[in-house]
């Protein structure tokens, strides 16, 4: 079976709800509902069963202990929020995009439905449970035809007799009694005699629109701020991408409190049912949890998004993907100024670090977003005690900021703390950076500028009477004929550096700053290089060189191109650190897998993304190391990211790795209690195997007994009945199995004289006729359960006393 891109991380966080006593929130994450407990911010479920998007979770109004959940493949599942488990699944038969309300009276639910895939034109509609088959639903009913995707644009009156949908300047009233709607156009609602006796409140998109319909108001009520997201009460909760959130009191709208420097825009908000709660969405992809007093208690993060959900063509991660081998963490940029720390086996961000230590200020028009300070380039070094980062502020009129800064780990404070810091390092801004391997002893970075120069920069002494202390210093500077550098890259060995200038390739001593060899990549247009790369283990004395249409690939002993091979525009090109595979991404998505040793491609993978790719790296993961017998995948793991700010891995489906997980489990491991109880009692019984039932004589009931956890098993007199009858052996089948094993204590004697009746027995009645034994075989079952049963209710320690066979 071939391998598919998954999503490992990256998914937004969508629609959000708290349970019925605010212990736990559920949240929409891709194809993923979590389940947060609010207490210690552990995430207790992952709750899978989509293929596609969930785009809503509603709380079960029949059962608060379940919830309902849609999404974008059309099913419509129940799930037990406690224990994880998946109860009930309906297939609606088309897309569904948020679930407005479930009604436990009239069974009943409305659900937004996609109508047509290529308009994206939504609908309203609700579903009732069909009279005959209550397990199913009806043919639905369409309320409302033409609505927004978003459930944020439709709610309910106050006596839920109406509900309102906005789409665009356009506000559409259902009456639910009438079974009539009312549509008015830019957004606005006269006064109707016959209309609701209770608000109903709208927002628009970035806009706050407070419409009340009452009798005595002759026009609604606008107050125009960014975002709304929902009322509390007599308290209404506003925010938007001025990164604060605003309580307002109903009563005198002039009355306000402010929860500001939240870190980044809002795009929804959530008040749990008992109001201690309050849930912001923000679009960082992160979800913060604050009390009534508006202090934040929780934060719920995933891979954080640098752009703010503000409109830029920029790449999101100019830094590229970098991994810390100290924390086994992904790195890469995360919010404004800031690099964040990804763990990949927990799947969840370890902490955001800050670079440049500026307060991230909202710009006034969204279209014009402000100029912030940005980590461009980044580097870790071999073990993770040193990082490297270049920053850099250009707003076209001023003076640029360029800082190259260097970071040690703290043991004390589990954190990088600045320990270098250079102004102005190049003429211009560093394009990329890369640490000396293996010389932990005498560390180097080299960084790659735009001024047509490479610097080799080294950690000095720097201690004096009141410290002992290091720092980092430039030590040489290498240039070759006035050429722009592109890349370069250390041997595996460090004792080599390879740097690209333009369409050459120069071999450079780092000790001395001396070149060795200059070699050119023999093309007759004269290709700008782009990536570099030294082979590992096997493939050490190769060097392989990409340029904008060609991959070369050099043979350092003998300084001649071993192969080359024409190719699409490369964006990534890096190499596996465990084995000598080498792996590049091309423009248009597509993945390959090599050795530098030949030109033959061992693993290739057509449109690996649905956007563009900016990154690629491999990862020591060994995750299929069982179950693949081939070289790759085995060693390590290979993530991508892409333009839609997505990091996707290449695993094989669900259903292969569910199946072989679980016949490893069942073979090796006890599932439950009970199961674990009776395995142990069969190792400290081996002694003595004549009273043993084989394991593979267990049939299904014993299976399903055992394997059941016991918090969620029925009662245990309900078992006993089936239980012990399933122990029961016929006294035909012990009589035989006697036979057939024997006794070493009976001699030869009693054998031979038992035979010898046997077979008098046997000729005496071979003349009669057959007797039915089947009545006999149950009459004496029946009086073997009476026995059995006989004794009292006390069940635990009757069983300990009993020795069945």
């Amino acid at each position: 079976m071939d391998l598919v891109p998954c999503l490992q991380a990256g998914s937004r966080f969508g629609k959000l709800c708290f349970s019925h006593d605010s212990r736990y929130l559920f949240c929409c994450c891709g194809s993923v509902v979590k389940v947060f407990n609010t207490t210690n911010g552990e995430c207790v479920h992952d709750l899978t069963a989509h293929s596609k998007a969930v785009t809503g979770v509603f709380l079960n109004p029949s059962n608060v202990l379940q919830i309902v959940t849609c999404g974008q493949d059309g099913c419509l599942i129940f799930w037990d929020y406690l224990d994880g488990v998946k109860l009930k699944e309906h297939d609606l038969h088309m897309p569904l995009y948020g679930i407005v309300s479930v009604n436990a009276d009239t069974k009943s639910m409305m659900i937004i439905a996609e109508t047509s895939a290529h308009k994206k034109t939504y609908c309203l509609m609700q579903w009732k449970r069909s009279k005959t088959n209550p397990n199913e639903f009806s043919k639905p009913k369409m309320l409302i035809e033409n609505c927004a995707g978003d459930y944020g644009l439709i709610s309910f009156g106050c006596s839920r007799e109406f509900v309102a949908s906005a789409s665009g300047h356009m506000l559409t009233i259902y009456s639910m009694k009438k079974e009539s709607k009312r549509i008015t156009p830019n957004g606005t609602l006269s006064p109707d005699p016959a209309g609701p006796q209770t608000p109903i409140r709208v927002f628009l998109t970035f806009q706050l629109q407070l419409v009340e319909a009452l009798e005595k108001e002759k026009s609604p009520i606008k107050t125009p701020y960014y975002f709304f997201s929902g009322i509390v009460g007599s308290n209404l909760l506003s925010g938007g991408h001025e990164c604060v959130l605003v309580k307002w009191q109903m009563s005198n709208t002039n009355l306000k409190d402010f929860k500001p420097r939240m870190g980044a825009p809002l795009t929804k908000i959530l008040c749990s049912p008992d109001g201690t709660f309050y849930a912001t969405e923000h679009s960082d992809n992160a979800v913060q949890l604050s009390n009534i007093s508006m202090k934040v208690l929780q934060v719920y993060r995933g891979l954080t998004r640098g752009n703010m959900g503000l409109s830029s063509d920029k790449n999101p991660i100019p830094c590229g993907l970098k991994f810390d081998h100290r924390s086994q963490a992904l790195v890469t940029n995360g919010l404004p100024g800031h690099l964040q720390f990804y763990s990949l086996a927990l799947n969840r961000q370890l902490f955001n670090l800050d670079i440049v230590g500026q307060n991230y200020i909202s710009p006034e028009n969204i279209e014009r977003p402000k100029v912030v300070t940005e980590v461009i380039a980044a580097a870790v070094s071999g073990s993770g005690e040193w990082l490297a980062t270049f920053e850099s502020w250009d707003d076209g009129l001023f003076t640029p900021e360029l800082r190259l800064k260097f970071w040690s780990w703290s043991t004390e404070a589990q954190t990088y703390s600045l320990n270098t810091t250079v102004e102005g390092p190049h003429d211009g801004k560093v394009k990329r950076m890369i640490f000396r391997p293996q010389s932990e002893l005498n560390l180097s970075l080299v960084t790659i500028g735009s001024d047509c120069c490479f610097k080799l920069w080294t950690l000095v002494d720097d201690t004096d009477i009141y410290r002992s202390n290091v720092r980092w210093d430039c030590e040489s500077v290498g240039f070759y004929r006035g050429m722009e550098v592109s890349c370069a890259d250390f041997s595996q060995d460090a004792t080599a550096l390879a740097v690209g200038f333009e369409h050459l390739v120069t071999l450079w001593d780092p000790d001395n700053n001396i070149v060795q060899a200059t070699v050119s990549n023999s093309l007759p247009e004269r290709e700008p290089i782009s990536h570099i790369l030294f082979g590992n283990k096997q493939c050490s004395h190769l060097l392989v060189v990409a340029t904008t249409k060609t991959l070369l690939v050099w043979d350092l002993l003998t300084l001649t191109v071993q192969w080359k091979l024409p190719s699409a525009n490369i964006t990534s090109l890096f190499r596996d650190p465990a084995s000598d595979l080498m792996a590049f991404v091309s423009a248009g998505a597509s993945l390959n897998v090599f050795s530098p040793r030949n030109s033959t491609m061992i693993y290739q993978h057509e449109n690996v993304s649905r956007s563009c790719v900016l990154d690629a790296l491999f990862i020591p993961d060994g995750r299929h190391r069982g179950i693949a017998g081939v070289g790759w995948p085995g060693t390590s793991q290979i993530y991508i990211f892409n333009a839609d700010e997505e990091l996707l891995t290449l695993d094989y489906p669900k259903q292969q790795k569910s199946s072989e997980t679980q016949v490893k489990i069942s073979q090796n491991l006890p599932q439950s209690a009970v199961s674990a109880f009776l395995a142990e009692k069969m190792v400290r019984e081996t002694g003595d195997s004549r009273d043993k039932i084989p394991l593979s004589s267990r049939n299904q009931v014993d299976d399903s007994f055992i394997s059941v956890l016991l918090h969620s098993n029925e009662p245990v007199s309900l078992h006993c009945d089936q239980y012990l009858k399933n122990l029961l052996v016929k006294s035909s089948a012990m009589s035989s199995s006697t036979i057939d094993t024997g006794d070493d204590d009976i001699d030869e004697d009693d054998r031979d004289d038992s035979s010898e009746s046997e077979m008098e027995t046997d000729e005496k009645g071979s003349a009669l006729p057959a007797l039915d034994t089947t009545d006999g075989d149950q009459i004496q079952e029946e009086e073997d359960m009476n026995k059995l049963l006989s004794p009292s209710l006390d069940w635990i320690q009757w069983c300990a006393k009993l020795k069945l066979k």
